[in-house]
């Protein structure tokens, strides 16, 4: 099942570290991902929601880029830190008087093997090979 192997895919790459900054017209979240798949990691589709601890709805939600493509897969077993960030307009900015009140969610939606062909069904990224690859996950 569809949802099954998403889950499992989550737990298997694993997002961890997640720090979150303002900078001038910006969020910029820094994480680590660790491949405990049994295969290579070639690109990760990952969602990240920026939330403020006084507002009713995120104040940024965006797919990263960071990982679509990844230089050199991840092998079973690596990690890395990556980084990425989404601009913010002057209002949204003015809201964050301390970047502690922010909460970040990332989340795998879908990774791609080492020949970047989509784990999942269906093409998520335009640069993948539309799958399922058949690689599955432990």
């Amino acid at each position: 099942m569809e949802s099954d192997l998403l889950h499992c895919l989550q737990g298997h790459f694993v997002i961890s570290d997640v720090e979150v900054d303002v900078v001038e017209e910006a969020v910029d979240v820094t994480f680590g991902v660790a491949n405990n798949l049994s295969y290579p990691v070639g690109g990760a589709h990952v969602m990240i929601t920026v939330t403020h601890a006084d507002r009713p709805t995120p104040i940024a939600s965006w797919g990263s880029q960071a990982l679509l493509t990844i230089p050199g897969g991840l092998l079973p077993g690596e990690s890395m830190t990556t980084e990425t960030y989404m601009y913010i307009e002057p209002r949204v900015q003015a809201m964050i008087e301390d970047p502690g009140q922010l909460s970040v969610l990332v989340e795998v939606e879908s990774i791609a093997n080492g020949d970047l062909i989509s784990v999942r069904n269906g093409l998520w990224v335009s640069s993948w090979t539309e799958g399922p690859s058949g690689d599955g996950c432990p």
